[in-house]
């Protein structure tokens, strides 16, 4: 089952847990003659996904809140994270969550803005359809009251 508040990280440890599961039971099975092993057909073409490249993570902020915020906790670590742009500069967040739909007033916050920058390193940006709480972030720069109202591209 996927959580509305799993990330990669947490879906990576329960997918190694239904894993060990599922090989003990094929042992299980196998050991008690239910199942017989052959040999692999080879007219079925092998299959992979793609590995996750730094590009994966680019924020498009005119998707949905939830867009944003289930991509951000896909990419997040061991992957390169999602990422956006302040004045050319990157900024790498690795936890973010909607945090409201009706707080602030679409007609005077533009999608990207800094809303509100709080004492513990978070901010809350606007996205087109409410805002996202940034709860861990990695940039060159530091996040300070002077950049609120300043966009994110």
């Amino acid at each position: 089952d996927i959580l509305p508040w799993d990330n990669i990280k947490t879906m990576r440890i329960k997918s190694l847990i239904n894993a060990k599961n599922i090989v003990s039971n094929l042992i299980t099975d196998y050991h008690s003659d239910r199942i017989k092993l052959s040999k692999q057909d080879k007219l079925m073409p092998e299959s992979f996904f793609p590995k996750r490249k730094p590009n994966d993570g680019v924020i498009d902020l005119s998707k949905s809140t939830d867009e944003i915020f289930n991509l951000i906790r896909s990419v997040s670590h061991p992957f390169p994270g999602a990422y956006l742009f302040y004045q050319n500069k990157k900024i790498t967040i690795w936890d973010a969550v909607p945090f409201s739909y009706t707080l602030y007033n679409k007609n005077t916050c533009k999608v990207g803005e800094i809303l509100e920058i709080f004492d513990d390193n978070t901010f809350i940006i606007k996205t087109i359809d409410g805002t996202l709480l940034i709860k861990e972030f990695e940039c060159d720069y530091e996040i300070t009251n002077h950049l609120i109202g300043n966009k994110f591209k």
